[in-house]
């Protein structure tokens, strides 16, 4: 990513969903959603900032969502 990342993910039913972005180290660097959501499509971004309002480091991140008892982890690269 260059610039801002669009995550897309679908509900098969409502639930709680968090969504945060961790380091390669496993740190937080930012809480992208954490709240209840209705069943269907949705989408989150993630422009590259961190919890601090920083530009986040070029490098690998993962993003995690989970929604009730699923979680899944996908990779993102910063470049600049």
């Amino acid at each position: 990513a260059r610039g801002e990342t669009e995550l897309v993910y679908t509900l098969p039913v409502a639930a709680r969903v968090a969504v945060t972005v961790y380091d390669v180290r496993g740190a937080r660097v930012r809480e992208l959603a954490n709240g209840p959501h209705e069943a269907g499509a949705h989408s989150v971004a993630w422009d590259g900032v961190d919890a601090t309002g920083r530009k986040a480091a070029p490098g690998i991140y993962f993003v995690r969502a989970s929604a009730g008892e699923r979680s899944i982890t996908r990779k993102v690269q910063i470049v600049r």
